[in-house]
């Protein structure tokens, strides 16, 4: 149901994509995660012991076993960690916090607590791909203005194919992440029927993705 990337493999962090999950059985087969109320913002939230539930598409957390996650169809889900396991975070970013650049700020977030870009990890999890994320021309239009152009996007006909883990990718490197500490999912939520749900595909929300990390009690 769940597995791990090799890059969190390789320096031990405990952090998780799944397959798809009945929506409504997310709380009984993982009771003790911390999900944010997600509303395709860009908002932050800072969880430390005995977490609210709070509205936001980021979470970081320094607590020691406390497992912080997001759910997702086909929306990035993003999962951080240093690699001394000392700080997690969580991202949702679909084409709204992707544009308002929330993992940029989720980034500079961790680094103003005093961590280093060379030190940090980022697995961006399962997704809708560029070749199936079809946008029409107004969407492009909303893009911030370095983005409005190849290989962000492609044109397709009279729609254009957006590329959302390659703007996130660049938010990652621009800000000094090196690109061997990033690892992104090649598979694509919309293509995936049997293994991942889509909304674009389904149009309904009877099932999620869900991406959870957790700091090691070291």
């Amino acid at each position: 149901m769940i597995y791990q990337p090799e890059l969190f493999k390789k320096f031990g962090i405990k952090g998780f994509f799944s397959k798809k999950i009945p929506k409504n059985e997310v709380k009984f087969l993982f009771p003790e995660v911390y999900f944010p109320k997600q509303i395709h913002s860009d908002k932050i939230l800072f969880i430390e012991e005995d977490p609210s539930f709070e509205p936001g598409d980021a979470v970081i957390t320094l607590a020691k076993n406390l497992t912080v996650g997001v759910q997702t169809a086909d929306c990035l889900p993003i999962l951080i960690a240093d690699k001394k396991r000392k700080i997690a975070g969580a991202v949702h970013a679909g084409w709204r916090g992707t544009f308002s650049e929330i993992l940029k700020k989720t980034l500079e977030k961790i680094f103003s607590i005093g961590f280093k870009p060379e030190d940090i990890l980022i697995a961006i999890g399962p997704h809708i791909q560029a070749s199936c994320y079809e946008v029409k021309e107004d969407l492009i239009e909303c893009l911030p203005s370095f983005f409005k152009k190849p290989p962000f996007f492609q044109k397709n006909g009279q729609t254009f194919l957006l590329n959302l883990s390659l703007i996130n990718l660049y938010q990652a490197k621009k800000l000094g992440i090196p690109e061997k500490n990033i690892w992104i999912s090649p598979e694509c939520t919309h293509c995936l029927k049997e293994k991942y749900h889509s909304y674009r595909r389904e149009k309904n929300h009877n099932f999620t993705q869900i991406s959870l990390i957790t700091l090691n009690n070291v």
